[in-house]
């Protein structure tokens, strides 16, 4: 299991897709929009978290396609654009919602 700290939207989606069962993404606070990722699978899961919880990181937009296992812990989902799907999650299983602010 590891630990990664990222600060960027770009940063985030690397860490998804390079990441292993038993990791865990901490966000640096801020905004993390544009978050795109399909087809990859963790069986023991992932954890995404906010670095700092007094200062939650914000994400305005996610879409996952054919994930399995992430888990959103302790974040803000926030809607920017009143138009279109900000938040889209297709044919994916086992991802978990905790403690979010949306």
């Amino acid at each position: 299991m590891t630990t990664v700290t990222v600060n960027s939207s770009a940063a985030l989606v690397t860490a998804i897709r390079t990441a292993q069962d038993g990791d865990v993404i901490q966000l640096a606070s801020g905004t993390y929009a544009g978050i795109s990722v399909r087809d990859l699978s963790f069986s023991q899961g992932i954890t995404i978290t906010s670095q700092d919880m007094n200062n939650p990181a914000v994400i305005t937009d996610v879409l996952m396609k054919n994930m399995r296992g992430v888990t959103f812990q302790d974040l803000e989902f926030s809607v920017v654009k009143p138009t279109g799907l900000s938040f889209t999650f297709e044919n994916s299983q086992h991802l978990n919602f905790l403690h979010l602010d949306v």
